[in-house]
């Protein structure tokens, strides 16, 4: 990612009675000159396309056992055995499917705040469901120690249309399925949750054996890291005052001195989505290593908005002294090291439906004497 010198836009002018006075009278202190500093590459903090949810495997081979009569024979809320959920998932794996749908970031924190059921699907590998008229999953959590547990309506399907060889059950609401995953992951028994069918309707000629899959939503909070984006043409005290002489002219230019640069803010342009699910952001410049030992990220600046952003966020220094810029500029030309400087951000919010990408600009204000003397 390149910085160009040329693409500077010197939004500061230089007064002429004070190019006179100074001329005239020795030295003065200018105001300062804002620049600023386009950064020719879009950056973003990954890829992430639509709302996260994931189709998890709970168990397969199931059956309802043995039936209450020959094919034909009427149900009224026949139920299977208990069933085995070896899939059903930890919060680990909620986390871990979180950070697996983000391509290009680099997630450092991800708390799930909620998880919502979509479906349950029942897919026969033998038989089928044909001659049943209705379905019902209820889920049964491990025993807390010798108390057993009641079981709680996760799915149900009502016919018609008829069913086939495949059932989808749909979730009734108020259900808190992280507080299932949670209370499953806090419970010491051995063993794992288990589920049973229950149906009505007549006995199958085929009776079915099935797979059964979820499809979970997830909703949470997420901290996230851009990767480091290289800066290879940052600006010298020679690019410096040659901005200031396209603005002056050389023959003024020439009597400038480069006092400081101080940091003003970082601004941020949405060219995809916004920044709506982004509550806080900052960004980092990282100088090349010295010696071989990669130095310490500096805060450039920062920002929070407890609703979010929209699609401009402008970042300024968070507290203490401005930071000088000229100091990094030196520091970077003085470093015989190999590369270029670099600049990460780190943003916190909730996890979105889809990341935003942009346009990024750094301004800072140029202090310069202007005289005679030196």
């Amino acid at each position: 990612m390149r910085m160009g010198a040329s693409k500077v836009r010197v939004l500061g002018r230089l007064g002429v009675a004070m190019v006179l006075g100074a001329s005239l009278g020795g030295c003065i202190d200018l105001p300062p000159i804002e620049l600023t500093l386009p950064i020719d590459a879009e950056m973003s903090l990954g890829e992430l396309e639509g709302p996260i949810s994931f189709t998890v495997n709970l168990g397969g081979g199931y059956a309802f056992g043995d039936w209450p009569g020959a094919a034909g024979f009427p149900l009224q809320g026949f139920e299977s055995p208990s069933l085995p959920l070896p899939g059903f998932p930890s919060e680990n794996d909620l986390i871990g499917w979180t950070n697996g749908e983000i391509a290009g970031g680099v997630v450092t924190d991800v708390a799930i705040t909620e998880v919502t059921l979509e479906s349950i699907d029942l897919t026969a590998s033998e038989g089928d469901f044909g001659t049943l008229e209705e379905v019902s999953f209820y889920f049964v959590p491990k025993p807390a120690g010798r108390a057993k547990q009641g079981r709680i309506l996760l799915g149900s399907a009502v016919a018609p249309p008829p069913f086939g060889s495949a059932v989808s059950l749909t979730p009734p609401e108020g259900v808190d399925l992280l507080q299932l995953v949670r209370d499953n992951d806090a419970n010491a028994m051995s063993g794992q949750p288990s589920y049973v069918a229950s149906v009505s309707g007549t006995v199958p000629e085929h009776p079915p054996r099935w797979d059964t899959t979820a499809t979970f939503g997830i909703a949470g909070d997420i901290a996230i890291e851009t990767p480091e984006f290289e800066i290879c043409d940052l600006p010298s005290r020679a690019d410096i005052k040659q901005m200031i002489e396209d603005v002056a002219g050389r023959l003024l230019a020439r009597l400038v001195t480069l006092r400081k640069i101080e940091f003003v803010h970082v601004t941020l342009t949405a060219t995809e989505n916004d920044f709506g699910a982004i509550e806080e952001l900052y960004v980092y410049y990282v100088p090349k290593a010295v010696d071989g030992v990669e130095q310490t990220p500096i805060e450039l600046a920062g920002a929070t908005s407890a609703g979010g952003f929209g699609t401009e966020i402008v970042m300024a220094p968070q507290g203490g002294e401005p930071l000088d810029f000229l100091a990094l500029i030196d520091a970077d030309a003085e470093n015989p090291a190999a590369g270029c400087p670099r600049i990460y951000l780190a943003a916190a919010g909730s996890i979105p439906d889809v990341l935003p990408s942009w346009q990024i600009r750094l301004t800072v204000n140029v202090y310069v004497r202007l005289g005679l003397g030196r």
